[in-house]
């Protein structure tokens, strides 16, 4: 919430100061997205059913990583762009999870007895 106050714990410079609150405004609302995915990464081992936490994992890391190198090296974006496609990869992600969850893929449904 107070970006300056968190940044200020390890560098008061001006240009420190505003790419991390930029940073953290575009990607701190999608912390709760990373901890869903760690949370059900977790879970997810524990069961036994690790493919769909290396499939998020997978295109997170594409998405971030693939994504940031596009717009740093060949669009010369800004690091606006580049902390939207880490926001973004932490989105999908999460998504990927939540549609596993949905299908039952990390935890089959219980079978109903005859």
């Amino acid at each position: 919430l107070f970006p300056h106050v968190w940044i200020g714990l390890f560098s008061h410079q001006p240009e420190i100061m505003g790419t991390g609150a930029l940073y953290l405004n575009i990607v701190g609302p999608t912390y709760a997205a990373n901890g869903l995915i760690f949370a059900l990464s977790f879970a997810a081992q524990g069961s036994g059913r690790m493919t769909f936490p290396l499939l998020a994992g997978g295109a997170r890391l594409l998405i971030a990583a693939g994504g940031g190198w596009v717009a740093v090296a060949i669009l010369h974006c800004p690091p606006a762009v580049v902390f939207t496609t880490v926001a973004a990869a932490s989105v999908a992600g999460a998504l990927v999870f939540i549609a596993a969850d949905l299908s039952g893929a990390i935890w089959p449904k219980p079978r109903r007895s005859a």
